[in-house]
């Protein structure tokens, strides 16, 4: 259904912030901390990696729905959409991020996971901050 410009529902409704400006003015909020992707989409994209994902939580979830479906599919069903929601936006703020290393807004340096509590498979993760140059 389209709405009209000059309806109230229009008028009054919230002007979206694109996610881009969002992760710049976080980092430059926080000049002296750097963020991984999963951090900053949960940030900015209403994403909750922090407490309640890990790294083979998708894995699992398919997994589990395969075993568990019948007993109670629409649980299984929603957390896989919720994964994959969290995947997609995940996906995009990375992209955006990267718009702004190459900038120049924002700085990225590739940080060993060894020193990290970040559940990943991978030996390094991706961080940024904000470019103060």
């Amino acid at each position: 259904m389209v709405i009209p410009t000059d309806d109230d529902r229009w008028k009054n409704a919230e002007v979206e912030r694109p996610y881009r400006d969002q992760i710049l003015d976080f980092l430059s909020a926080n000049p002296t901390q750097a963020f991984n992707v999963r951090e900053l989409a949960d940030e900015v994209a209403d994403t909750s990696w922090d407490s309640v994902h890990d790294g083979k939580r998708l894995a699992e979830v398919i997994a589990d729905g395969e075993e568990n479906f019948e007993d109670d599919p629409n649980s299984d069903v929603v957390e896989l959409e919720l994964l994959i929601l969290h995947h997609l936006r995940t996906v995009f703020i990375r992209s955006e991020a990267s718009e702004l290393v190459d900038d120049g807004s924002v700085e990225a340096r590739k940080v060993s996971t060894e020193e990290t509590d970040v559940p990943m498979d991978s030996e390094n993760i991706r961080y940024y901050s904000y470019s103060s140059s």
